[in-house]
């Protein structure tokens, strides 16, 4: 069940995870996961994922955003989770031809600045360190706005 703070949230339908793919995340940069959104009961599986339809702010109301970001530089796409608590990124994942590929696997230059495409907080262009090849998460960099 959505939290309180997120009542005022509209959400699309559950969508598989493997039906996300670059386009429809441009189209929508936030998403929860469906038992976020109250949809558990419509989705086909644990991993189902819920677009985001009223805005593209990730606040602290949400315990967990699946967002969009931008390789800084590049023209190289990716999606990950943003803990608000923790002001990080986790589960790093990189869109290469045609398939989502986990931070590990991918043939992404480290290190690299990631950039969200939604605003965090109301601020734009947040940038992310991601400097561990091995690793599937980043840290937030500090900014100097």
């Amino acid at each position: 069940m959505p939290t309180s703070s997120m009542m005022s949230l509209q959400f699309g339908p559950p969508v598989p995870l493997d039906e996300i793919t670059l386009r429809v995340a441009l189209q929508h940069p936030v998403w929860v996961w469906a038992w976020e959104a109250g949809a558990e009961d419509e989705a086909s599986d644990e991993t189902d994922q819920c677009p985001v339809l009223n805005t593209a702010d990730v606040t602290d109301a949400f315990t967990e955003a699946i967002i969009l970001f931008k390789v800084k530089d590049t023209d190289v796409h990716g999606s990950a989770s943003f803990i608000p608590q923790k002001d990080r990124l986790e589960a790093i994942a990189f869109w290469e031809d045609g398939n989502w590929v986990m931070g590990p696997e991918a043939s992404v230059s480290v290190p690299c600045t990631l950039v969200a495409i939604p605003t965090i907080r109301g601020e734009r262009d947040v940038e992310f360190a991601f400097s561990d090849a091995s690793g599937d998460d980043a840290q937030r960099v500090a900014s100097d706005r």
